[in-house]
């Protein structure tokens, strides 16, 4: 059975509890540090519905990582993955993953813990130039733009997102965005629950003045930051390129080298009804002006590289024009005419091979089994053929809708059968019992017991058509949803506190000068003789002061540092011991303009 076929749908409803919970987040949101940390760590006593929505805006991000890796796997494994027009859908679902992780790393910025201490300087260290550095040098001078901006790079890719989102479903006909009511409501409830009683913890407030620490590890969301931190950024960035490079090549290759067989067309059939566009569950098939000499205005058009082969639209041709691949509607016409000629009270049993695979389908000589690619390529004609043949009963043995691999075909077999979907199957055509049955497989006794328990039905009683369906009730759809959710959430947390590292080298040390100007001041800092500064800061106003930030690395049994300051009244050098310092830690020496002095900070 096909277990992470509703993947995608589970994507559309994360997607949506974050888009929610986000914009009332935002809306809440002090774009000022340490305000944002205070209101954050207040909340649960001043705005409680804040606090719960904070808890579930990060578990639903977390449940997307996986949702986002349970979705590529299915969807690479799948053979419908494999038409050749699949890889800008799949360029696009690639971009949408590392757009995901992007996202939850500047997440775990905003609430300017140590958490986001650690995870900034990992990007500080990446960001060529002083100003970002120096924009977070201080605790108590961090720039409001600086925490706009880190807001803005958590909002503003969602936006761009939406492009990336229209390319992954431009091929997608009906795409399904919703999972099952009961999937939707579980993994509701369950957000809630855990976000109750197990809600989101929260480090201790960013302290500027320390490097490093070991903090808890939010895997599905930093381990490309830990890579960073390993390997470097060059080096990731080179690795990056080199493996979207290969994942693009691998993507093509597979949908050339091994794309499932288009399914046939013959247009001398065709009289450009345009169900089979309407019903392609992949946007192959299309309409085009037919030539003038043509009988029918207008003829289907089969674009190869984006036909997927489920083969769905099949299906909805009762005239013959398109048939699947090495099963063609001509050979199961044949089989199942041969069959009812010989055959005393004859049933025919169209059985999905995605829901009976690699079984030998049982038979006698009352009843034939016809394996089919899926369901959804029965036309009801060919049903309502077998009937007009001698037929005594027709049983369709499909996959459940929620977990049909074709998307489509399960649901339109049902819909065509029973009246709902043209072409259907007309009641003047059928005269024996027809049974519908979607429940997803079997072994060869199951197909055997279903069969006999047909047949003693038909014989007490002659029946009408019967849809019968095996989908799991929606209360205990709900249940599972839910506990899922509580226990991989738990996990999440489990391993987030458990796992702790410190994304910066424990050895490493900085250098902050810091201090205020109320005229020219030259500022030069030497570092073991190495000038690492010698720039002229100036305030901002005639009548007012400037602060500056000036923040340096500090190299492992670096001695000392010289720092020298000159005013138009005075020049002040102060030389700091090496030995004085402590690795892990930022050191900082503020200089007061007022007594021209310079004091290291403690």
């Amino acid at each position: 059975m096909n277990r992470f076929t509703q993947a995608g749908a589970l994507l559309f409803i994360l997607v949506l509890t974050l888009t929610v919970s986000g914009i009332i987040l935002f809306a809440f949101y002090i774009p000022v540090f340490p305000d944002n940390y205070r209101y954050i760590i207040n909340a649960p006593d001043d705005n409680p519905l804040y606090y719960l929505l904070r808890s579930i805006h990060h578990f639903a991000a977390s449940l997307t990582v996986c949702a986002v890796v349970a979705h590529l796997v299915y969807v690479l494994v799948a053979k419908r993955a494999r038409a050749k027009g699949m890889w800008l859908t799949w360029v696009s679902a690639v971009g949408l993953a590392l757009f995901f992780s992007a996202q939850g790393i500047t997440g775990l910025i905003l609430p300017m813990d140590m958490v986001a201490r650690s995870i900034l300087q990992v990007f500080l260290d990446i960001i060529p130039g002083e100003t970002a550095r120096n924009a977070f040098a201080v605790n108590d001078a961090v720039p409001v733009g600086s925490t706009v901006v880190l807001l803005a790079l958590h909002i503003v890719p969602v936006f761009v997102a939406g492009t990336a989102l229209l390319l992954h479903f431009h091929r997608i006909n009906m795409p399904r965005l919703w999972p099952s009511k009961g999937t939707s409501a579980g993994i509701t409830i369950g957000l809630f629950l855990t976000a109750i009683f197990f809600p989101l913890n929260l480090a201790p407030i960013a302290d500027f003045s320390i490097l490093t620490g070991k903090l808890p590890f939010y895997w599905q969301f930093m381990t490309p930051l830990l890579f960073v931190t390993v390997a470097g950024p060059a080096f990731t960035l080179l690795v990056l390129l080199i493996g979207i490079a290969i994942a693009i090549y691998f993507i093509k290759s597979l949908g050339e080298r091994f794309a499932v067989k288009p399914v046939e067309l013959n247009l001398e059939k065709c009289v450009g009804c345009a169900l089979c566009e309407a019903d392609c569950p992949y946007g192959a098939l299309s309409m085009t002006p037919a030539p003038l000499e043509n009988h029918h205005p207008w003829l289907v058009e089969l674009d190869e590289d984006l036909c997927a082969g489920c083969p769905v639209c099949v299906g909805s041709c009762g005239f013959g024009a398109l048939s699947a691949p090495d099963r063609g509607i001509t050979a199961i016409n044949e089989e199942t005419s041969a069959f009812l000629a010989r055959a005393t009270d004859p049933v025919i049993v169209y059985a999905c091979k995605e829901s009976y695979p690699s079984q030998k389908f049982p038979g006698d000589k009352s009843t034939l089994v016809v394996p089919l690619i899926c369901a959804g390529q029965l036309p009801a004609n060919q049903v309502a053929l077998d009937y007009k043949r001698g037929a005594k009963a027709v049983i369709i043995l499909s996959c459940k809708e929620s977990a049909c691999k074709s998307r489509l075909g399960s649901m339109f077999t049902r819909m065509r059968m029973f009246h709902l979907r043209k072409p259907w199957l007309r009641d003047k055509y059928r005269s024996g019992p027809l049974k519908l049955i979607a429940d997803g497989g079997g072994t060869t006794d199951e197909i055997e017991q279903k069969i006999a328990s047909v047949r003693k039905e038909f014989s007490n009683e002659p029946g009408d058509r019967e849809y019968v369906s095996s989908e799991t009730a929606w209360p205990v759809k709900t249940v599972s949803a839910a506990l899922v959710t509580f226990v991989l959430i738990l996990l999440f947390q489990w391993a987030s506190d458990s796992y702790k590292v410190a994304l910066i080298d424990k050895n490493r040390s900085q250098l902050v000068v810091t201090g205020e100007v109320f005229a020219e001041t030259a500022i030069t800092v030497k570092l073991g003789g190495t000038l690492l500064l010698n720039e002229k800061i100036a305030p901002d106003t005639p009548l007012g002061g400037s602060v500056f930030h000036k923040a340096f690395d500090i190299e492992p049994g670096q001695k000392e540092t010289t720092i020298e300051v000159s005013t138009a009244l005075s020049e002040k050098t102060v030389t700091l011991s090496m030995d004085h310092f402590l690795t892990g830690r930022v050191h900082t020496v503020i200089y007061d303009p007022r007594t021209n002095e310079l004091n290291a900070a403690p």
